[in-house]
């Protein structure tokens, strides 16, 4: 692209942190800082901009945005790509209406798939009731029910084989696990690599998913995936089974889970993802997006299970902590901008999201 090719922060950033982020870039970019973040200093440098990068973008800048080729948000999922959304701030069709591209980043797969193996850990070896006895003074009891499981030689089934979805099949097969996948895409790119031992699609999940010992799940929020992990789902699982979820709260339906919990029909749940309900976060607080009935909810939870699947004894849980890590917010931006930067050299970013498909 001819001349200089501007991306505008939509974030007032420190000037250190400005000086750093400004090194990623060709030559060819010009990284454009905001005299503040309030929503008239962002609008003043979206103007001009060939492309926005934020991890919240008001609708109202896009709208000033004319120049704008690409907005690239700073999330990993795009569940809130959609009517309804308050992260993100816009409605993306309007994105797909002026032929402007989306991208995301994946900069924090690593550290979720590594809170992945600690919920399975702590699933496997029971760490959380173990704790609690021993907190109170107790001795946890050494009885049949309370043996702890071996991780070596049993079958983890992964849902979602995407750039968290494969991190988790590699550290499972270091722990000697048997590693199954299902996956829309029947020749994914890392299945090969992986050795695993069974790839299917989302029509052969029943058949598989009671060969499992722990289920993760890693798929994005769509309309196909809301509330998908539901009663038959759940229902075929072993009793012996533990179910792990560091994906979207809204995958895993709320009642069915709870039944199953509590029936015992399976041992245990562990989640760093809780559902969200229209009364948590108003879904048109922060923008003008029309609500959508199958995704009315705001972001932010005002409880984690309005069952209270969080206060069951088999339950292990985090408040979205898992990429709440040193050093990964600075990851985050920088990988942003190196993929606004291969459209600034005139190549096609690496991680464009497909609006219709919503990842």
């Amino acid at each position: 692209m001819a001349g200089t090719f501007k991306i505008a922060m939509m974030w007032r950033a420190d000037e250190q942190d400005y000086i750093e982020y400004c090194k990623v870039l060709s030559p060819g970019c010009t990284l454009i800082n905001p005299k503040s973040g309030d929503l008239e200093s962002l609008k003043e440098v979206a103007v001009d901009a060939d492309a926005l990068i934020g991890v919240y973008i008001h609708e109202e800048i896009i709208e000033v945005a004319k120049k704008a080729k690409m907005v690239q948000i700073l999330h990993a999922g795009v569940a809130t790509a959609y009517p309804g959304d308050v992260v993100l701030g816009f409605d993306p069709r309007i994105l797909k209406s002026r032929g402007i591209l989306m991208g995301n980043i994946h900069g924090n797969a690593r550290a979720v798939a590594e809170q992945a193996m600690a919920f399975i850990m702590a699933c496997a070896k029971q760490v959380v009731p173990c704790n609690r006895a021993i907190s109170q003074n107790q001795w946890y009891p050494f009885t049949e029910e309370t043996k702890s499981d071996m991780l070596n030689d049993s079958t983890l089934l992964i849902l979602g084989l995407g750039h968290i979805g494969a991190l988790v099949a590699k550290y499972a097969k270091a722990f000697d696990m048997k590693v199954m996948a299902i996956d829309r895409d029947p020749n994914n790119r890392w299945a090969k690599e992986l050795n695993l031992d069974y790839l299917g699609t989302p029509d052969t999940l029943l058949d598989v998913i009671g060969k499992a010992d722990f289920v993760h799940c890693s798929l994005p929020l769509t309309r196909e995936t809301m509330n998908s992990i539901g009663e038959s789902e759940i229902g075929a699982m072993k009793k012996s089974a533990y179910l792990i979820n560091t994906s979207r709260g809204n995958i895993i339906n709320e009642q069915a889970l709870y039944d199953a919990l509590t029936e015992g029909r399976i041992k245990g749940f562990a989640s760093d993802v809780w559902w969200m309900y229209s009364y948590s976060v108003s879904a048109n607080s922060f923008s003008k997006n029309e609500s959508e009935s199958w995704f009315d909810f705001g972001f932010h939870y005002s409880v984690p299970s309005r069952l209270g699947v969080n206060s069951l004894p088999m339950v292990v849980g985090s408040n979205d902590r898992a990429s709440y890590t040193k050093g990964l917010k600075d990851s985050f931006v920088v990988a942003g901008l190196r993929n606004v930067d291969m459209l600034g050299r005139g190549e096609r970013p690496a991680n464009i999201v497909d609006i219709d498909k919503g990842f």
